[in-house]
């Protein structure tokens, strides 16, 4: 079922009407596109006329083709009327880059009079500053009321224009929708898409606040424990760094937020980040005292909160002490509290007006320990805190590995560069070969469900944790390892008890047995030690040590792995572009280390510098190894696809 009444109409072309119906945006009514974050969208065409309509439609939102505007009201009429010079070339997004090396896709749908249906593909546009490289974005527009101005090709076709379109192989889908708004699936055909020329441009368009609202507080609302409402008002608390407990040395942060819950705009003061005041009870309710030093007295702000908005009014920090120390010299640094070994609740407010809503209360448990003794003051003092030491535990399952890691530098920069290096994390690791039947389909009982998400427990965390699946030697049908990506995401999310769950399919060829190369690394990585692996380099490449178990495994137990940071763009023969190469060899220079059998580069290619990576993989990077005074060299390289962020890999 489709919400008809949700959808945004725009101004017919030859009889074929565009609408745009917004999917979804990170504000929670919907109603507003919040500053960094991403509005998706579909696109549908109606049939106006009395009669059947067959017609070609065309909508790619890449470079150069139909990129999406982002267009202030006060630049178009009250309807959004779309007349020269508009629309403006200054407010249209930057597209996508293109992905597939064939041919453009369009397609040939027939509506019946009054029928709509929804062009193939979900569209989307991120507004800011921040990167989402799977749609076109927008950076530089002043918040307010816009018109999101979506292009698409429209085309009504004779008989002889249909025979003459080139057909693109596969079987492809088309959601119709009556006037009621239900829906139903017909076959379509796929044309290799026509230029501007052979059709007119017809606008989809909607009319909405972009900028507005603050996107992160919007993501972050769901992992805030909030309390009750007072006068429309909530308080939540987000505790930035939870721990199973915490001890002298340690320090609680927590993010404390403000939303309205109500239907109307509600204005109040606002306190700010230094008027942050949390209090901390005991189990028989003392408030012991925090000490935050001199106050700074901060007059506080008035804020229209719009209904459904969630605003962030900073982050407040609590170091826990032993009795003497010397406190704070004033609230811009964290707070000192001497607490008893115990179990206790952490809650604040932030009211400083009428209106004082406190938040709900995170428990934490303290445990006697002596104060941590300061960090040596070495190069890698700022990570070894978060590096392995010696390679962890190993939770063995009939056909898996389970691994709780610490992420290293180089572990989080080959993850999703977007979640917290501090976030509990556990790598899943499944031999591929025992999943599939004769057929390769999926075989429902190829893992033990049950025992790996006991296996998981220990190290869930529905908050901030996340489970990374890695998938070796899947040999699988293109339906089958679909099936099998919901169920790691849907397993690990719902039933794992983690807040994110990731996963990566790699192909290393029949020659590499899972359980060989499990304890095969698992030596190597005892006999490196484990230890920090932290980069060295510039803004074209940075260079890590390979030390701890994961990485080991993960990079085939290479001495040395370099991130090449731009895309290669176009094939450069049989050499690579002279900048990317300087910068790999001024970044390994820089890294010292204990042996140099072997170095893996890591690199990221759009589909026209094809030819000049497989040159590189076949010969360029064990020459480029040798020059650099190792013995072996490989590549491990992606395309980009704006689908493939985290669940794809090829190496």
């Amino acid at each position: 079922m489709v919400a008809v009444d949700k959808i945004w109409w725009s101004d017919p072309v030859d009889g074929l009407e565009p609408g745009l119906w917004l999917t979804k945006t990170e504000d929670s009514r919907n109603l507003r596109i919040p500053m960094d974050s991403l509005a998706k969208y579909r696109v549908v065409v109606r049939n106006t006329t009395d009669k059947e309509i067959e017609f070609l439609v065309r909508l790619l939102p890449y470079d150069g083709q139909d990129v999406p505007y982002l267009i202030p009201s006060d630049k178009l009429d009250a309807k959004g009327k779309i007349v020269a010079p508009q629309p403006a070339k200054e407010f249209q997004a930057q597209g996508t880059a293109n992905v597939s090396d064939g041919e453009y896709a369009a397609s040939i749908i027939t509506l019946a009079a009054g029928e709509s249906a929804l062009v193939p593909g979900e569209f989307g546009l991120f507004v800011g500053k921040a990167s989402d490289e799977r749609y076109p974005q927008i950076a530089n527009f002043v918040p307010g009321t816009h018109w999101i101005v979506q292009p698409l090709l429209v085309h009504p076709l004779a008989d002889k224009e249909r025979t003459e379109l080139t057909r693109l192989l596969g079987e492809f889908q088309v959601t119709k929708i009556d006037r009621s708004g239900k829906t139903r699936q017909e076959p379509v055909v796929r044309v290799g898409a026509p230029d501007d020329s052979k059709g007119k441009i017809a606008y989809a368009k909607y009319h909405l606040e972009v900028g507005t609202l603050d996107a992160s507080a919007n993501r972050n609302a769901q992992a805030a424990i909030w309390g009750e409402v007072e006068k429309g008002m909530q308080c939540g608390i987000r505790i930035l760094n939870p721990q199973p407990s915490y001890k002298i040395g340690d320090t609680l942060e927590a993010e404390v937020l403000w939303r309205n819950t109500s239907d109307a705009v509600i204005t109040t003061s606002r306190p700010r980040q230094l008027d942050l005041y949390p209090i901390i009870e005991a189990a028989e309710g003392q408030q012991p005292q925090i000490d935050f030093g001199a106050r700074y007295e901060l007059l506080p702000l008035n804020h229209d909160f719009q209904p459904g908005e969630v605003r962030s009014l900073g982050v407040t920090k609590i170091t826990l002490v032993t009795q003497g120390t010397p406190g704070p010299k004033d609230n811009k640094e964290p707070g000192h509290i001497t607490l008893e070994p115990g179990k206790y609740k952490l809650s604040a407010s932030g009211g400083v007006g009428n209106i004082s809503p406190w938040s709900g209360k995170y428990e934490f448990t303290v445990v006697d320990s002596k104060p941590v003794p300061p960090a040596p003051d070495t190069a890698d003092s700022s990570s070894a805190s978060q590096d392995s030491k010696v390679a962890p535990t190993l939770i063995r399952g009939s056909n898996y590995v389970v691994i709780p890691c610490q992420t290293t530098e180089l572990q989080h920069e080959l993850g999703n560069s977007d979640d917290d290096v501090n976030a509990p994390r556990v790598y899943v690791r499944v031999d591929g070969t025992t999943l599939e039947d004769s057929d390769g389909q999926l075989k429902p009982k190829s893992i033990d469900w049950d025992r790996l998400r006991l296996d998981m427990k220990p190290y869930a965390n529905s908050r901030r944790g996340i489970v990374n699946f890695h998938i070796v030697n899947p040999e699988l049908s293109d339906e089958a390892r679909r099936q099998l990506e919901w169920t790691l995401k849907g397993f690990g999310e719902q039933h794992g008890g983690f807040a994110k769950a990731y996963w990566t399919m790699t192909f290393r060829g029949n020659s590499t047995k899972f359980w060989e190369e499990i304890d095969s690394v698992q030596k190597e990585s005892e006999r490196r030690g484990g230890g920090a692996e932290s980069g060295t380099g510039n803004e074209i490449a940075k260079a890590y040590p390979v030390r701890t178990f994961l990485s080991c495994l993960t990079h085939r137990s290479a001495d040395c792995v370099v991130l090449v940071a731009p895309r290669l763009t176009a094939d450069t023969g049989d050499t690579l572009p002279d900048d990317i190469r300087n910068g790999i060899i001024q970044a390994v220079k820089q890294l010292t280390l204990p042996q140099k059998e072997s170095i893996q580069f890591h690199i990221h290619r759009e589909p026209a510098a094809r030819k000049t990576v497989e040159w590189f993989t076949r010969e360029g990077a064990k020459q480029l190894a040798r020059d650099l005074g190792f013995e072996n060299g490989a590549v491990s390289s992606a395309e980009y696809s704006p689908k493939a962020a985290q669940n794809s890999s090829k190496d």
